[in-house]
C-alpha cells in the first residue's frame, strides 16, 4: 500500500533542494546558537546525545533538540522535545507549531545525527534556515548540508566526535 504523508514528504524534499537560504560558516568560537536534529532510535544514541549537549553547553553554546519519534519507539526520558509522523499533513506540510519553529531558527550550526536516511528528519533538514547544516557524508544528502563528513566506524559516536571536532577546528 502507497503510504501518501511518506510520497508527499519526498516530494517536499525534492522541492527544498531547489529553494536557496543563505548559508554561512562562522568560527566555532563566534557560534551562538546549535539545533541538534535526529531520530530516536535507542537509549544508547540517546545517551551520546545528551553527552555532546553538556559538552556544547560547557563551551557556552545556547542549543534547541528535536527527536523524530517513530510509531513504536520512545523518547528515552523526555528530555528533548520531539516530532512524529502526526507533525505533518496528509500531504508532507508541517503543521506542528515546535517543529515550523525549529525550521526557521537560524541556527549557527544544525548538526543531522542519523546515520540512516529518514524522509521526515531528511524534510526538516531541507527545509532549515540553518546558516550550516552538518550531518553524515552521503549521496543523497549531499545538497543539505554545507558541511558533510565521512566517518570511518558506522557509529553514532564516531560521527558525533566527528561533527565536535570539525566545527570546532575548521
Amino acid at each position: 500500500m502507497i503510504d501518501i504523508k511518506q510520497t508527499a514528504i519526498r516530494y517536499r524534499i525534492k522541492s527544498a533542494k531547489k529553494k536557496k537560504a543563505e548559508r554561512a560558516y562562522k568560527k566555532y568560537e563566534d557560534t551562538q546558537k546549535i539545533g541538534i536534529l535526529f531520530s530516536s532510535i535507542d537509549l544508547d544514541k540517546h545517551d551520546k546525545i545528551k553527552n555532546l549537549v553538556k559538552k556544547l553547553k560547557k563551551d557556552g553554546k545556547t542549543i534547541s533538540i528535536l527527536s523524530f519519534v517513530d510509531k513504536g519507539r520512545e523518547n528515552h526520558g523526555f528530555d528533548f522535545d520531539y516530532y512524529t509522523k502526526e507533525d505533518f499533513s496528509l500531504f508532507g506540510k508541517v503543521i506542528s507549531e515546535n517543529v515550523q519553529k525549529f525550521i526557521d531558527e537560524e541556527f549557527d550550526l544544525l548538526y543531522h545525527i542519523d546515520l540512516e536516511e529518514n524522509p521526515w528528519v531528511t524534510s526538516l533538514m531541507a527545509q532549515s534556515k540553518a546558516k550550516c547544516r552538518v550531518g553524515r557524508h552521503s549521496e543523497t544528502f549531499d545538497s543539505f548540508y554545507e558541511l558533510m563528513l565521512a566517518i570511518k566506524k558506522e557509529e553514532v559516536s564516531e560521527l558525533i566526535d566527528q561533527m565536535y571536532y570539525y566545527t570546532n577546528n575548521l
